[in-house]
């Protein structure tokens, strides 16, 4: 591999590190920011850190000067999280409070009971089909 190569290997491996950081923010970090300018502006930069966190059992969600790099996690990945962790890392109050979290987005998603007796015209469609023959 040539040095240009492991230059870039390397730059990669450190902005998957700063991406692994949940608090650290571009802002927050000069190199973060300055690592996250080059991945947007250069392709064999984004096509080797894409690569590195393949590599990893990550995969690149999106990438902005403002949120930093943002990875999800592969099948089988050592980074997934799942559902036995997820829970035993958090007291009580802490899944009460997550279950506060998941009944308010339900409740400002789906509709209420009186919504769902309204009228058409009071109430429209959130989605429509157009019918073609």
């Amino acid at each position: 591999m040539s040095d240009a190569s492991c230059d870039i290997a390397e730059k990669g491996g450190r902005l998957i590190r700063f991406a692994l950081l949940p608090r650290l923010l571009p802002s927050g970090d000069s190199e973060y920011l300055g690592l996250i300018r080059e991945f947007l502006s250069d392709s064999n930069f984004q096509d080797m850190t894409g690569a590195l966190a393949r590599g990893l059992g990550l995969r690149v969600l999106s990438a902005s000067v403002q949120s930093g790099l943002v990875l999800g996690t592969m099948t089988d990945s050592p980074f997934q999280l799942h559902r036995e962790d997820y829970h035993s890392r958090m007291s009580a109050s802490d899944r009460i409070v997550q279950g506060l979290i998941h009944l308010g987005i339900a409740a400002w998603c789906f509709p209420r009971a009186e919504d769902l007796r309204e009228a058409d015209d009071v109430l429209p469609a959130r989605i429509t089909v157009v019918e073609t023959r």
